[in-house]
């Protein structure tokens, strides 16, 4: 199948090519150039959305983060405006896992969440501050704004 869309793609473009005045100067020439470059563009869409796998928005937390205008805090859980994202610390994120068996009886075992609230390694906090201190090599992210937070 791949082929035979590259195939087309190519007899498209010599077809166009061929044929440049009547898709450049006539006003149904533009229409059937923008129609297929519409096609081209949606077809590139779906490749990528059937490649992509959507992941959740997490950031480290840094020693800037509390002083950046972009972030907020509600209880335990910290965010980034200006990426929407949650801000999680160092070693925090436990895999909540479901274990099960197939059709064939055969037992799997998948991650159905993460517990962003625990530590998915048994460490002190004195590490965990240390660690901060060293995330992005101490020094600040660049979407970064000081200031007091709103």
């Amino acid at each position: 199948m791949e082929t035979v869309e590259r195939r087309s793609k190519e007899e498209w473009f010599e077809e166009v090519t061929e044929n440049l005045d009547y898709y450049l100067n006539t006003e149904e020439g533009k229409k059937k150039l923008m129609e297929e470059a519409k096609k081209m563009a949606e077809q590139a869409l779906e490749e990528v959305a059937k490649l992509h796998k959507p992941q959740r928005e997490i950031i480290w937390l840094s020693k800037y983060c509390s002083k950046c205008i972009y972030f907020r805090q509600q209880a335990s859980r910290m965010r980034c405006e200006r990426w929407n994202a949650r801000i999680v610390k160092p070693f925090y994120g436990k895999p909540l896992w479901f274990i099960s068996r197939d059709e064939e009886g055969n037992r799997t075992i998948d991650v159905t969440d993460v517990d962003w609230d625990k530590k998915w390694i048994a460490v002190s906090e004195i590490i965990v501050e240390q660690a901060i201190e060293h995330i992005n090599d101490g020094n600040p992210y660049d979407c970064y704004e000081p200031g007091r937070h709103r």
